[in-house]
């Protein structure tokens, strides 16, 4: 195992050289052949020493002309006049060698030769992991866990498999690609709100919702913040996040105030008046603080929990659930009821309301790939718009319930 590692990371020092080379980096590339060679020495490594010499020690009136070419033809004028010279000597050191009377074709095959032999440097093991894993939409059938996995089960898995796909240990030319998709499909695993997104709605699912930049889940902090819902798919907004939202780019911009002002000429007592902008939001923190030591001890949850076990049905027949003293303390404050169903009821509403979003994006995405794919005729192609004009949206369909039962 480690010769086939001390191999791999060979073959990546001479492909890196030969970019070097390409780029006219003559010094680089020759560090890079040089280290190739302390990992495994390859015949490739030694080619390329003596391809980088010839260019740097020019030994024939014909060699200033060759470098001002492309590397590929200097390299084989260069053979071609050392063959002319010294055909005797070159065909008593090494049988390869001794074919070199036609130095034009020679050279032509020999660059060829080793550019397949680093091309080509990666197992079948290494390609088929990387293909599975590039190819491969069920994030759970590429890690070989279960769709019920603890994020410690997920992040082993993970492991396991990006090892095998990172760029250091594997040369596939698309490994890096595979080696960042992992990454992403750990971060979405491992993620409460990205994972069940995806568990309903895949791949499409997921990435639409990044782009959407999760705008929908925050307008509803209000109820969250004051009723305590954690509801899935929501995001929060603590104390600390709101004062470094302000504050933190608050004292950016007042250290560049300040420089300015101190490079105006202006008095350090300038600055102090430009805190005064800073004050409503001073004022907003200390309201929410206020507000949340004096907030009615109302709590639910759109989800059944430890916390929240009790069940509760709206008028409306929204099913939500509450502490086990809820009842014993409210159950006689109708208002407090009443409101408590109401934000229950927008809750679901909203929560409803994103489902069928993303069911209709998955659905306008399937038909867009439909209309583009025209592998198997007109008949198969029709048959997948079906299809994708057929996607089930039932979210849509329970929002759609619900606006009708409240006209």
């Amino acid at each position: 195992m480690l010769g086939e590692e001390a191999r791999q990371n060979a073959v990546k020092c001479i492909m890196v050289a030969r970019k070097y080379l390409s780029q006219g980096d003559l010094a680089s590339a020759k560090r890079m052949a040089l280290k190739s060679k302390r990992f495994q020495h390859l015949p490739v490594a030694d080619a390329l020493l003596k391809q980088l010499d010839d260019i740097q020690n020019p030994t024939s009136p014909a060699s200033p002309k060759s470098t001002n070419t492309s590397s590929k033809h200097s390299n084989s004028n260069k053979r071609s006049n050392h063959s002319t010279r010294n055909g005797a000597g070159a065909g008593s050191n090494s049988k390869p060698q001794a074919s070199q009377r036609d130095s034009g074709r020679l050279g032509s095959e020999e660059s060829q030769g080793e550019k397949e032999n680093v091309q080509v440097r990666y197992t079948a093991s290494q390609a088929r992991i990387v293909r599975e894993v590039r190819s491969e939409k069920d994030y759970y059938k590429l890690l070989k866990i279960d769709r019920s996995a603890s994020k410690e089960a997920i992040t082993k898995a993970y492991r396991k498999v990006a090892v095998r796909c990172h760029p250091d240990k594997n040369p596939h030319p698309k490994a890096e690609e595979a080696f960042k998709k992992l990454s992403t499909i750990k971060g979405i695993l491992t993620d409460e709100r990205k994972r069940r997104t995806y568990d309903r709605f895949g791949e499409e699912g997921v990435s639409e919702a990044g782009s959407r930049g999760g705008g929908g889940y925050r307008r509803h902090n209000r109820f969250r913040s004051s009723y305590g819902y954690e509801g899935s798919g929501y995001h929060a907004f603590s104390e600390d996040d709101i004062f470094n939202m302000f504050f933190d780019t608050g004292r950016r911009r007042r250290r560049g105030r300040q420089d300015r002002a101190q490079d105006d000429g202006h008095p350090r007592g300038f600055q102090m008046a430009q805190l005064v902008q800073f004050l409503p939001f001073v004022l907003i923190l200390l309201l929410s603080f206020f507000n949340q030591s004096h907030k009615p001890d109302i709590h639910y949850s759109l989800v059944r929990s430890s916390e929240f076990p009790v069940p509760r049905t709206s008028p409306s027949g929204t099913e939500y659930f509450v502490s086990y003293h809820f009842n014993r303390k409210y159950s006689r404050e109708t208002s407090v009821l009443r409101s408590l169903d109401e934000m229950a009821d927008a809750e679901y509403f909203h929560k409803i309301k994103e489902s069928c979003d993303l069911e209709r994006v998955v659905r306008s995405k399937s038909i867009s790939a439909a209309q583009r794919n025209k592998e198997g005729g007109a008949q198969a192609m029709a048959q997948r718009l079906r299809q994708a004009h057929n996607l089930a949206t039932p979210s849509c369909f329970r929002m759609n319930s619900i606006i009708d039962a409240q006209a």
